[in-house]
């Protein structure tokens, strides 16, 4: 694997898990120290294991999760668990897109 893809990943990975927990990309790079924008620069620049560390940490994950190759679908796995759950529960899903 080249780093150029392994940055591609890391990224998709963290947009994935900010989906998920319904994490605006700005607020991330806000928690994490970025300046805004950072995010979408990132993708073409190598990222400091400090600042990587620091995003692992404010989504709740291990750096070694936003490397995985699968991750967007484990999340993705979770995110629908969570929705049956809430709709077995009773709960009512509204669409958020009228």
């Amino acid at each position: 694997m080249t780093q150029q893809e392994l940055m591609t990943r890391f990224c998709q990975n963290v947009k994935n898990v900010c989906k998920a927990k319904g994490i605006p990309i700005g607020e991330l790079e806000r928690k994490a120290g970025c300046s805004r924008g950072y995010f979408s620069k990132m993708k073409n620049n190598e990222v400091g294991l400090w600042l990587a560390w620091k995003i692992a940490s404010v989504l709740e994950c291990s750096l070694d999760d936003l490397i995985k190759e699968d991750m967007w679908r484990i999340y993705r796995i979770k995110e629908l668990e969570a929705e049956l759950k809430f709709l077995k529960e009773g709960g009512v899903k509204t669409d958020e897109a009228v």
